[in-house]
């Protein structure tokens, strides 16, 4: 071919269009959604398929009343759960003046072991501090048996303190923890791990 364009090569074939133009004198005659009414049932199935709008993933859940109402209900719960775990805080923490402790337990071969902390607020002035010397007498229980120490508190922000006691048999679900100082007595229940 020599040249570019509608001109006409020497076998008398019109030469190619440049690309994006269709030429002038070409009429499509073909048109899809005609040739699939007159196709068989399959066909039309298959292009229903194929053409048809796929749900999202909230419209099943919200297709009819039954569906509906399980959604809410597990959102519903959900939310419950969540609110009262807000609410309630956790319950192997709580707070005696500026000062957070929080309990922890776990079970080793027929004995559990209770870690208690003792952090102070960053917020809390140094003077506001407890005194030296104090005493923190902990209990701590499951089922029957129990341990009971008593720690001495000093000025610093954080501590950790142990206990450890006897328990054979299973493996309790949770420990009784009692913190008494002298400004007050807060009780823990600590999840054994």
């Amino acid at each position: 071919m020599s040249g570019a364009g509608n001109e006409e090569s020497g076998s008398g074939v019109p030469a190619r269009p440049p690309d994006g133009e269709p030429p002038e004198d070409l009429v499509f005659r073909y048109v899809r959604s005609r040739r699939i009414e007159r196709g068989p049932p399959s066909l039309r199935w298959l292009e229903s398929r194929r053409t048809g709008r796929r749900p999202g993933i909230l419209s099943p859940l919200f297709a009819n009343r039954s569906t509906r109402l399980l959604l809410f209900t597990i959102v519903g719960l959900a939310i419950a759960f969540y609110g009262v775990s807000l609410l309630t805080g956790p319950r192997g923490s709580g707070r005696l003046g500026s000062e957070l402790y929080t309990a922890k337990a776990f079970y080793f071969e027929g004995r559990v072991l209770v870690g208690i902390s003792r952090r102070v607020s960053p917020s809390t002035p140094r003077q506001a501090l407890p005194e030296t010397g104090g005493l923190v007498r902990v209990q701590a229980k499951a089922g029957e048996r129990s341990g009971t120490s008593s720690f001495a508190r000093s000025a610093v922000d954080r501590e950790d303190w142990r206990l450890a006691f006897d328990l054979p048999g299973a493996k309790p679900l949770s420990v009784a923890v009692h913190v008494e100082t002298e400004s007050g007595a807060l009780d823990l229940v600590a999840t054994v791990d």
